[in-house]
């Protein structure tokens, strides 16, 4: 404070002037305390805004890391906006920068406040600063709002877009799963596909030479195998072979005698003496009339009791009209052993002897002549029980317009059909001689027949065609070459058959080329079921899945190589094929091409019985003649009746 003098003014004395002074400096003492208080005040404001924004810094850096964590979690799940999410993350990498700044600023800020303890006038330089930083800081939070706003709003849009290219994976993972379940419905009709054109295939390429059908199935003419004729044995008769000319009757039934009368000279030669008779002779038939023959029984009256009496008429003399034993032998001949149809015998019985027959008339001899068999048939039955090896086998008939089974038994010696509405075990069960055989059954791979509880063997020829089959479709060497090596073991068993004599036939059955024989067999069945590998079944795929043709081929001969090989493990006891019963069932078939469908199940049993005694009499090396006369007498030859070494031990 300035102090001037004046002359009409007292001067104060030094004691005012210090009480004025100390009252100046408490005065301005108090505005220090006022303004400390004030800035103190302010600096506690400050302070606790400062708290206050550090809070919400601290917030907002914390809202900022979540969103970066969810920013990087959407890079993740949108890899395809990689352009964007890349400029996103180097905006928030500036943005965390920023926030490291505030946050040494704040640091800074901090101990500055600090050092306003120490001096006010640092503290309103600080002060401003605060106030400027508070400026900045506010600048920075509005645009932290503005970043957070937009950083939200790109998190809906990239929500949005999440959501979009959600919807758009499901309907690309419901379209893959309709095309991956439309592509596996390809693949199974794809394999089903070529399953079945691998077996039209071969259908296509089965005929009666590489397979169980008849020729009748045949398209065409089949392949003929190459067939190899020996240099020793010349096409024709044989050298050395003497010929076999006719020679004349000596007992001939009529004699013509021509007489030479005149030469060619003009000469007469009627009482010329004949020199030598030169003979030749006519063989015909005669067509001689119907005989018939008329029964005429006397009726007297007894006069002791007046009883009307009748002489008997002889046997076969029941009705009014009969017709005599040879011509029931003429029709049982044509209809059982040369099948021809009634129609065709009723016109040659019209055409040769001018007889009217019905074909009614003809089916009641044939049933009567059928049960003339019934003590034969019971015999036949129990003979083919005591055999000891049986062949059976099975074919196709029409009875009534439907198929029915004409079922076959064989042996070397008899013959017994069977005819019945099923092909499998219910007809071989009424049959009821398979049920109760105990002997060896040769038979082809048809199932039924394993059921019996007797010994099996099964028919090679069958198998052979089969094999060439599976080599004609399917060009399998396996298959050619085991047919080859089958043939090998049959030449191979009954050449050692037929060299070996009974004292070392044993011992040489059991030699090293046996074995080797078995182990060949062996290892190309083997090879077939390597070949033909079993399909993989898929997932999800229901029911058995169907085995090729080769390799149920190869199981069925690996699985039953005893009795496929039975022929040649017994040294040809058994026989090779099932030829045997095959040929007995093959009249049939040509019954059936003659004279066609059989009209009732009655007729079909009849021809079937008297079929099955014409075949066995043959078996028998007897007359058929005289086994249909005794047939049409009503009393058919017996199997006993029979010498007993034409049986050969009646079984076999």
């Amino acid at each position: 404070m300035n102090i001037t003098s004046s002359s009409n003014i007292s001067l104060p004395s030094p004691i005012q002037i210090q009480e004025q002074t100390i009252k100046a400096l408490e005065e301005a003492i108090k505005q220090l305390v006022q303004t400390n208080t004030n800035q103190a005040r302010t600096i506690i404001d400050l302070q606790s805004s400062n708290n206050g924004k550090d809070e919400t810094i601290k917030s907002q850096g914390q809202t900022i890391l979540d969103l970066q964590s969810v920013n990087r979690e959407q890079d993740e799940t949108i890899k395809s906006q990689g352009q964007t999410i890349l400029a996103l993350q180097s905006v928030n990498r500036e943005q965390g920068e920023t926030i490291k700044f505030q946050a040494q600023t704040i640091l800074g800020l901090q101990s500055v406040n600090r050092e306003q303890d120490e001096t006010i006038k640092s503290q309103g330089q600080t002060i401003l600063d605060l106030q400027s930083s508070n400026n900045g800081k506010d600048e920075t939070i509005k645009e932290q709002r503005e970043t957070i706003l937009h950083l939200q709003s790109s998190n809906k849009a990239k929500d949005k877009t999440i959501k979009k290219q959600a919807r758009t994976i499901l309907r690309l993972q419901l379209a893959n799963k309709k095309k991956n379940a439309t592509i596996k419905c390809q693949k199974q009709t794809l394999a089903t596909f070529q399953s079945q054109i691998t077996e039209l295939k071969g259908r296509l390429g089965q005929h009666s030479g590489n397979s169980s059908f008849p020729s009748s199935r045949d398209i065409g003419a089949p392949p003929k195998p190459a067939k190899t004729r020996s240099k020793r044995r010349p096409v024709g008769g044989q050298k050395g072979r003497k010929g076999v000319t006719r020679s004349l009757s000596d007992t001939p039934d009529k004699t013509v005698t021509l007489a030479a009368e005149r030469c060619s000279c003009g000469c007469s030669l009627l009482e010329t003496e004949v020199e030598n008779v030169e003979r030749r002779q006519i063989i015909t038939i005669v067509f001689s009339p119907l005989e018939t023959t008329e029964y005429r029984v006397e009726r007297k009256k007894c006069p002791k009791c007046s009883r009307i009496v009748s002489a008997p008429f002889p046997d076969g003399v029941e009705n009014t009209i009969n017709f005599g034993v040879n011509l029931k032998v003429l029709i049982l001949y044509l209809r059982i052993v040369l099948f021809t149809p009634y129609k065709k015998i009723e016109q040659l019985l019209n055409d040769f002897y001018g007889l009217k027959i019905s074909p009614a008339t003809l089916e009641k001899m044939i049933s009567t002549a059928s049960k003339a068999l019934d003590s034969y048939d019971e015999e036949v039955r129990r003979y083919l029980l005591a055999s000891p090896i049986l062949h059976a086998d099975e074919t196709g008939c029409r009875v009534g317009g439907k198929r029915w089974w004409l079922h076959c038994l064989s042996t070397k010696y008899l013959t017994y059909y069977w005819i019945h509405q099923s092909r499998g075990a219910k007809a071989m069960d009424a049959m009821g001689i398979l049920p109760y055989f105990t002997g060896i059954l040769v038979h082809d791979f048809w199932a039924p027949y394993a059921k019996y509880k007797c010994y099996h063997a099964y028919c090679n020829a069958h198998l052979i065609r089969e094999l060439q089959g599976i080599y004609d479709v399917f060009k399998q060497e396996w298959a050619k070459e085991l047919k080859a090596h089958l043939k090998k073991m049959y030449k191979y068993t009954f050449r050692r058959e037929s060299e070996d004599n009974s004292e070392n036939q044993n011992s040489k059955m059991w030699d090293l080329k046996f074995w080797e024989l078995i182990e060949e067999y062996e290892r190309l069945v083997r090879q077939g079921k390597l070949v033909n590998p079993p399909p993989v079944k898929e997932e999800g795929e229901k029911g058995r899945t169907k085995n090729t043709k080769g390799w149920n081929l190869a199981s069925r001969m690996e699985e039953h190589i005893y009795e496929v090989l039975a022929f040649f493990i017994t040294g040809g006891q058994i026989p090779f094929t099932n030829n045997l019963v095959e040929q007995a069932i093959r009249m049939m078939k040509v019954q059936q091409k003659i004279s066609g469908t059989f009209r009732t199940k009655q007729g079909a049993i009849h021809f079937a019985r008297l079929r099955g005694y014409i075949s066995t009499m043959r078996k028998q090396d007897h007359s058929v003649l005289e086994a249909v006369k005794a047939l049409a007498g009503g009393k058919p030859i017996l199997l006993s009746d029979l010498e007993a070494n034409r049986m050969g031990g009646g079984c076999c």
